[in-house]
Parts: structure tokens; C-alpha cells; sequence
């Protein structure tokens, strides 16, 4: 039998992977005529193997969408020819994600072909993007606010991060805007507290406390500590610590993607829902763009605001108003 030199390798690795391709393709490539479905063949003889069929499957799928480079020969291909496809890809409305594997394909196989020198230069490295949406925020629905009031109103480890979760639903605070709430500038008699961060619409702003969660917030005052919501220590809790805990309990109640922010378009959500006014929900939230409208017309007055918000009938109370108070001691936590 004949032998037939393939090439020479400067490792045993790289000679395994060239003997792989010959096999795959029964001749070697040859730089000058290889073309883009040559290329992507024998890349899928080394590379399908080990991974998902899944992952296959979508690597098959970003190989038909390029159809119009298949006969192409790679090393004529430009930056300019992976970009049509994803431009016609955006402009078909195909999302970011299927845009970013389909780049993905291309990176691949030039990474394959400019090792092998098929082509002198990686041209898929310059293709542009699509910029990236921002992330969907959804609301929490009624079942999952009422899960969560039951943790808030029964004794156990994650009652402090569910009252927290409910503060932060029913009063449309950042996280950070509540956890750095000076006690001092909550008016519980009255029914709101003065603060918020970020904007200068947010700054300084009247927060309404609808009653459903006096009982939280009488109980964090008891604690007599410089913030509302304190340690053990008496000091501000950690925003990470927070977080985490936060993912904590969605995990255990099995509500999926969701953050503390999700909390203030869940409160934004219900007060439009409930009627309030346009004007009143961007001033209780402190939302940028009511600085304009703040600038030239007067500015709602507290009981305005305080009444707005309690029109809002709270997923949970139900289950606050049915559950029996825990004990006294409330739970605390450690800076960190």
C-alpha cells in the first residue's frame, strides 16, 4: 500500500489533529482552493466530538444561515462578507444571542483554517455586533409576592431578607436607598420617610409607607439603630450580603428571574395598575425624568403621595393579616 505525506508538525498533537482531517476528508485542503464548506467539514470532524448534541445542532443551524459563503473559497472571505450575514441576521429582527453564535461559527473556523494556513488573517475577528438589549425586567405575580409576605410574617432564617423584599416591593425603593435609610427620616405616624440616592429627582424624595408594612417598619425601628434596616451591630447591611440572600429565597421559593430590582417595577406595576398617577409614580419612585416636570410645575405634596400610594391593595396583606406574629426577638445579621 502507498503511503501519502500529508504534511509536517512541529508536535504529535498537531500531527494527530491533520491525520483526523485527512481521514475526515480522504485529501488534504489545500489553501488556495479550500472553501468555506470545505473548512467548516473538516473543522466538524475534529470539533463535534465531545460536545452537546444541543450545542452540534446550533453550530449546524449558524452553518445553513451562511449559506451565501459555502462555495466561497475562505481565503478570499473578508470581514465585510461575515458581517452581511450578521446584518441580514439583525435586520431579519434575529435576536443578539443568535447574532453572537453565529460570529461564534466564524471565529471558529477561521482560528481552524489560519492555523493550518488556509488563510493569512483572522477577518471574523472584526465583525460587529448588534448592540445588547438590556435585560428584561418582569414583575413578581400575586402567587409569588403572597410567597414571599409568608416568609416575611413566620420566624425562620430568611424572614428579615422577605420583609425586605416586601419593603422593597411596596415602597418602590432601590435596594441601596433602603439599606442606607437613616432611621431618623422615617415618619411612620405619618406614613412615609424621606430619602433615595442616584438622581437629582431621587435624592431627598418623599417615600410613602403604605400601611401594610407598618408592622415591619415599627419593628425595624424598635431596634433603635442609626438605619432602619440594621445589623446586629446596629449598622447598615452589606448590598451584596443582601443579594445573595435575596437569591437565596427566590431559589428556595422557586421564583426564577428575578433581583431586588425586580421589587421597584413590581411597586411601578401595581400603582399604575391601581390608578396612580403618572406624575405621582415617577415622583414616589424618583425616577430622572420627572426633574424636568419637578423643575416647572409644583411639586406633589407629601399627603398627595401618601394617599396615591394607598391605593395600591398589596398582593400579601392577606397573608400578614392571618399569620401569627413571631416572636419578639427579630432576626439579625452580621455586617458582612
Amino acid at each position: 500500500m502507498g503511503q501519502y505525506v500529508i504534511g509536517t508538525y512541529a508536535t504529535e498533537g498537531e500531527a494527530v489533529v491533520a491525520l483526523a482531517d485527512f481521514v475526515a476528508r480522504g485529501k488534504p485542503l489545500e489553501s488556495g482552493t479550500a472553501t468555506f464548506t470545505q473548512i467548516y467539514e473538516a473543522w466538524k470532524a475534529v470539533h463535534f466530538e465531545g460536545i452537546s448534541p444541543k450545542t452540534e445542532q446550533g453550530y449546524k443551524d449558524a452553518y445553513a444561515r451562511a449559506g451565501a459563503l459555502h462555495k466561497r473559497k475562505m481565503r478570499d472571505l473578508r470581514t465585510v462578507d461575515y458581517q452581511n450575514v450578521i446584518d441580514a441576521l439583525v435586520a431579519s429582527g434575529k435576536s443578539y444571542s443568535l447574532c453572537c453564535k453565529q460570529q461564534g461559527l466564524f471565529t471558529q473556523l477561521c482560528s481552524y483554517a489560519l492555523e493550518r494556513d488556509l488563510i493569512e488573517k483572522d477577518y471574523a475577528a472584526f465583525v460587529k455586533l448588534p448592540k445588547k438589549p438590556a435585560p428584561k425586567q418582569r414583575v413578581l405575580t400575586t402567587e409569588e409576592q403572597q410567597a414571599i409576605w409568608k416568609v416575611a410574617c413566620a420566624p425562620g432564617p430568611h424572614r428579615l431578607i422577605a420583609q425586605i423584599a416586601v419593603v422593597l416591593t411596596c415602597t418602590g425603593m432601590r435596594i441601596n436607598e433602603l439599606l442606607r435609610l437613616p432611621a431618623s427620616d422615617v415618619h411612620l405616624q405619618e406614613g412615609y420617610a424621606i430619602g433615595g440616592e442616584k438622581t437629582a429627582a431621587g435624592k431627598g424624595r418623599v417615600i410613602p409607607l403604605p400601611e401594610a408594612i407598618h408592622g415591619i417598619i415599627a419593628e425595624w425601628l424598635a431596634a433603635d439603630a442609626p438605619v432602619l434596616v440594621s445589623s446586629k451591630a446596629g449598622t447598615a447591611l452589606d448590598d451584596s450580603n443582601v443579594r445573595r440572600r435575596f437569591s437565596k429565597l427566590m431559589d428556595e421559593l422557586g421564583i426564577e428571574g428575578v433581583t431586588p430590582h425586580t421589587c421597584r417595577h413590581t411597586c411601578a406595576t401595581e400603582m399604575a395598575a391601581a390608578g396612580v398617577p403618572p406624575r405621582a409614580i415617577q415622583s414616589i419612585l424618583g425616577h430622572a425624568s420627572y426633574s424636568t416636570t419637578a423643575s416647572i410645575y409644583t411639586h406633589p405634596g407629601t399627603q398627595m403621595l401618601v394617599t396615591a400610594a394607598s391605593k395600591v391593595a398589596w398582593s400579601g396583606t392577606e397573608v400578614a393579616q392571618t399569620t401569627d406574629k413571631p416572636a419578639s426577638e427579630a432576626e439579625t445579621w452580621s455586617a458582612s
